[in-house]
């Protein structure tokens, strides 16, 4: 297990693939992470580009995953 070092590239990679549906199980065999750690890193992400995306903040509904990020 690699814990929570990952680049930022894969992280990215977990959080757009956790958020357009892929089972977080499989996710985590495929980076040979802990599964629990797929929802911190997609839910870090979230909340970091949330609070940093001024077309979310505006609307102060954000969406599912904001297609700025993609």
């Amino acid at each position: 297990m690699r814990g929570l070092w990952l680049t930022d590239d894969e992280r990215r990679s977990i959080t757009n693939r956790y958020y357009a549906g892929s089972d977080p199980k499989e996710l985590a065999d495929e980076y040979n992470i802990h599964f629990v750690s797929i929802y911190r890193v997609a839910k870090n992400a979230h909340f970091t580009h949330y609070r940093y995306c001024e077309r979310c903040l505006s609307s102060r509904i954000h969406q599912k995953w904001c297609d700025k990020v993609k």
